[in-house]
């Protein structure tokens, strides 16, 4: 079995694992910001089968369509072209992960 694919399996057999929901520790307990069911991470996590496709950034396109008023398609360049901010805020994800 390929690297790739052992660290594939790996993956798939711990996000299997996970949806039990298993009680995990929750750090900062009684804190506002923390909803109930919740636990705090320090960095944000991968969520990926570990298989990252190689794209040039010369081939990088990012298309916004679907339920839209106009559809658009940037390349990368485009993309960092457009007007950019700082938003600090808690993040909190249904896969019950928060971060301050």
């Amino acid at each position: 079995m390929a690297e790739s694919s052992r660290l594939t399996k790996t993956k798939e057999q711990w996000a299997q694992a996970r949806r039990g929901g298993e009680e995990r520790e929750v750090f900062y307990e009684g804190d506002a910001r923390l909803p109930p069911g919740q636990h705090l991470v320090e960095t944000w996590p991968v969520l990926d089968l570990g298989q990252k496709p190689d794209i040039p950034l010369s081939e990088w396109k990012l298309t916004i369509g679907g339920f839209v008023a106009h559809s658009i398609t940037w390349n990368w360049e485009e993309f960092l072209a457009q007007p950019q901010f700082t938003d600090v805020s808690d993040f909190h994800c249904v896969t019950s992960w928060s971060r301050f």
